[in-house]
């Protein structure tokens, strides 16, 4: 199937839209045979800064997850990954 440019984008910025609002709302999004989108807010860190020996706060941060399926992870070849050095 051949598209225009114009079109491709435009299919995925509103794909990209559609997405984005429901990770908002944090809903998880399936994607059919590719896997599970969600959105994770991790909590608020304290950490020690030994050059100000100051405590600074870290503010809650949202990401976002992705769970691929076992239809995809069975297409995926299963070769050892070599270490050598």
């Amino acid at each position: 199937m051949k598209l225009p440019q114009q079109e491709v984008k435009a299919l995925l910025k509103s794909t990209m839209k559609i997405l984005g609002e429901q990770l908002e709302e944090n809903e998880s999004v399936s994607l059919s045979s590719l896997g599970i989108l969600s959105c994770k807010t991790s909590k608020e860190k304290k950490s020690f800064n030994v050059v100000s020996r100051e405590y600074w706060l870290y503010p809650p941060k949202r990401s976002v997850k992705f769970a691929a399926s076992t239809t995809l992870k069975a297409v995926l070849p299963t070769k050892e990954l070599n270490h050598e050095q």
